[in-house]
C-alpha cells in the first residue's frame, strides 16, 4: 500500500479489517472436510482464531510533510504494527526538519525495500495498491519499473511490459487524483503562450515585419488564384 498524503484514507479501511479478524474468533469446523470460508461465530462450540497467518504480508508507505502535524495515524499504525495488522510501515517526511528530506518513492528506492518489493511482486504474487496525486503515483511507477530493471535484470521495455501485465490481470491498482489539475494546467500554459503572441504581435518592431509577411501572403495567393 503506498498512500501519501490524504492517499492513505483507503487503505485505513484495510488495516482495521485485517484488525477486526484477528481479533475475533470463530468457532472451530466440526466437519472434516476443509472449509475455505469460516462460519460466523454462534453462542456455544469451540472456537479459534481468524488464520491471519496464512494471508501475506501488508506493508504501507505513507508520505507526510512534518510528523508532528500531518502524521495523524501515527498511535494508531504503531499499534497495528505491534498486533500484526501490518507487517511494516515506513514513513516518509518531506519537510520535518528532524527528519531527512524523503518522498515515498525514495523509500522504494532503498536496497532492502527495492528487494523486497522485488521479491513480493515477482515470487509471492504481491498486490501493490497507490492511493493519492497522479504525479506521485506516475513517479511510483517509475520507481518500481526501475527496480526490476536494476534488480531483475529486465530491460527498461520489459519492465514497462510487466507492470502493464500486472495492471491487465489485477496485481496493481491505482486510485488516484488531480487530473483536473493536470487538464487546467495545460489550458493555462495554453492561455499563457495565446497571451505572449498577442503581446509580441502588438510590439511596434513586429508590425511592420508582420505587415510584410501579410502582403507577401496575399500577393501570393492572388498569383496562384490566377494560373
Amino acid at each position: 500500500m503506498i498512500g501519501p498524503g490524504t492517499g492513505i484514507a483507503p487503505f485505513r479501511s484495510f488495516w482495521q479489517h485485517r484488525h477486526f479478524l484477528k481479533q475475533n474468533t470463530y468457532p472451530i469446523e466440526e466437519s472434516t472436510e476443509a472449509s475455505s470460508t469460516p462460519s460466523p461465530p454462534s453462542a456455544s462450540g469451540n472456537y479459534q482464531p481468524h488464520p491471519t497467518n496464512m494471508w501475506g504480508e501488508a506493508r504501507l508507505y505513507f508520505g507526510c510533510r512534518y510528523d508532528n502535524i500531518d502524521n495523524i495515524f501515527k498511535t494508531e499504525l504503531l499499534e497495528c504494527v505491534k498486533n500484526g495488522s501490518l507487517s511494516r510501515v515506513r514513513t516518509a517526511f518531506s519537510r520535518d526538519e528532524n527528519h531527512p528530506k524523503q518522498y515515498v518513492q525514495d523509500i522504494l528506492q532503498e536496497e532492502k525495500e527495492a528487494k523486497d518489493i522485488l521479491t513480493a511482486i515477482c515470487e509471492e504474487g504481491a498486490h501493490v495498491f497507490v492511493c493519492g496525486d497522479i504525479t506521485m503515483a506516475e513517479q511510483v511507477a517509475t520507481t518500481i519499473q526501475m527496480i526490476l530493471v536494476d534488480y531483475a535484470g529486465m530491460s527498461t521495455e520489459e519492465a514497462g511490459e510487466y507492470l502493464v501485465q500486472m495492471k491487465a490481470s489485477g496485481f496493481y491498482h491505482e486510485d488516484i487524483f488531480g487530473v483536473t489539475l493536470k487538464t487546467q494546467q495545460v489550458t493555462d500554459k495554453k492561455r499563457a503562450a495565446v497571451k505572449r503572441f498577442q503581446k509580441m504581435i502588438q510590439a511596434p518592431q513586429n508590425r511592420e515585419r508582420l505587415a510584410k509577411v501579410s502582403s507577401w501572403q496575399q500577393r501570393t495567393l492572388s498569383e496562384s488564384s490566377m494560373s
